[in-house]
């Protein structure tokens, strides 16, 4: 049976990665704890209640930007040119090879323009990932989504996609990425939002069914708070926003 750690111990265990790079704290294991304390409270309930009652969601608000020159990635054509065992890439670049054909779009995000987009400047900055996918809605309004991928049997935590894909948003550069797509160069920064992308029946799925239906308040004010949108895959190319 695992261990059930008590509240005192878990917020013990997170001031302790809050003394480390805020740019990190998604990466933090217990960030990625599924399960209970001791007291039947919902690990993530306990962590996002912390984050946002201490005010530590402006410390991720605040992550500075990393000035790169230039995001789109000329290599980028769809083609599986290199070997890869993530998932979640290989996923990814089906997305964006399908949207490339003809004037095809996944409805609810609109058409995905690019994949595995770096953030980092410099061979310097080591740790920083990749935005799995770029997504341009043009109706109703333009917008251009930043969106964390999970694939199916992914068990990462929602916390986990959340705090992720929102220090990848504060990181980027927001004037030097829309200058480095031709179709986004009229846009502003306020036309960028960030959303997870998770298939229906997921661990992250099964999640979002909870915070929607009232038993994971805590999660629910997180993800109002970084205004992170939530979309569901039904079948491979057919996407729900989650209201």
């Amino acid at each position: 049976m695992p261990i059930k750690y008590s509240t005192e111990a878990i917020l013990k265990r997170i001031d302790h990665a809050l003394h480390e790079d805020i740019a990190n704290l998604y990466k933090a294991p217990l960030i990625n704890w599924s399960g209970c304390s001791s007291s039947g409270i919902n690990y993530s309930e306990i962590i996002a209640e912390r984050l946002i009652s201490d005010g530590i969601v402006g410390r991720i608000l605040a992550i500075p930007e990393i000035e790169r020159q230039n995001y789109k990635v000329d290599t980028h054509d769809g083609k599986l040119a290199k070997k890869t065992m993530r998932k979640e890439e290989i996923f990814a670049k089906e997305l964006f090879d399908y949207c490339s054909s003809g004037d095809k779009q996944l409805n609810a995000i609109g058409k995905i323009i690019d994949y595995q987009v770096p953030l980092k400047a410099s061979l310097k900055d080591k740790g920083i990932g990749k935005i799995d996918l770029i997504a341009y809605c043009k109706k109703p309004i333009d917008i251009v989504y930043l969106l964390e991928l999970k694939y199916k049997d992914n068990k990462e935590t929602l916390l986990r996609c959340v705090l992720e894909i929102s220090t990848y948003f504060r990181l980027l550069h927001k004037t030097k990425f829309l200058a480095s797509y031709p179709e986004l160069k009229h846009l502003r920064s306020d036309n960028i939002r960030t959303g997870i992308l998770v298939f229906n029946g997921s661990a992250q799925h099964k999640e979002i069914e909870e915070m929607t239906s009232g038993k994971r308040p805590q999660m629910e004010k997180l993800f109002k708070t970084l205004t992170i949108d939530i979309f569901l895959i039904k079948t491979e190319y057919i996407v729900e926003q989650v209201q």
